[in-house]
């Protein structure tokens, strides 16, 4: 589950749609594992709450979900980082699949940075991670064009070297 940015240290309506989705989703794959994914964000948040930390509570408080099924990730500060961390935690559960929950205008970057985070674990540890689903919060928030943040967040969950990035940038948008 995939976090959003909070409010003086609380989840917003949009982080909490998308617990919404992983506890439907929980509920129709009751064998399987939750991971909520986010470090500590926003401006005003000086108990240093994670999303991470506040989902885990939620879907078990608000949902009634097993703590034994839900984890917590509370580092990442990005799509990309989530991906990046979360591999490491369902290496350590020899989990094999995953589902990406987040919301509906944000599913394609997550899958995008998940596949790409899979293939790289696959790579250099050798454990093989597919994405086979997502599950998604239809939103009345929109990002705008999602190719901005995901091409830059690639990058750095393929580990491309900044001289790559740089040429990409410079064909791609000028000096």
């Amino acid at each position: 589950v995939l976090g959003f940015e909070l409010e003086k240290g609380e989840m917003t309506e949009e982080l909490k749609g998308r617990c919404d989705a992983a506890a439907a989703a929980a509920k129709a794959f009751p064998d399987s594992l939750i991971v909520c994914t986010g470090g500590p964000t926003g401006i005003d948040n000086p108990e240093g709450h994670t999303e991470g930390g506040l989902m885990k509570a939620y879907l078990e408080t608000v949902h009634g979900i097993d703590p034994n099924r839900v984890f917590a990730e509370e580092q990442a500060m990005s799509t990309a980082e989530n991906a990046i961390n979360v591999m490491a935690i369902l290496q350590a559960q020899q989990v094999e699949t995953l589902t990406v929950v987040t919301s509906h205008y944000h599913q394609r970057r997550g899958q995008i940075l998940f596949a790409a985070a899979a293939a790289r674990c696959k790579a250099e540890q050798g454990f093989d991670v597919e994405v086979v689903g997502d599950w998604s919060y239809l939103s009345a928030f929109d990002m705008g064009p999602d190719y901005m943040v995901t091409i830059p967040q690639l990058f750095q969950v393929l580990d491309i070297p900044e001289d790559v990035r740089d040429q990409y940038y410079e064909l791609y948008y000028g000096d």
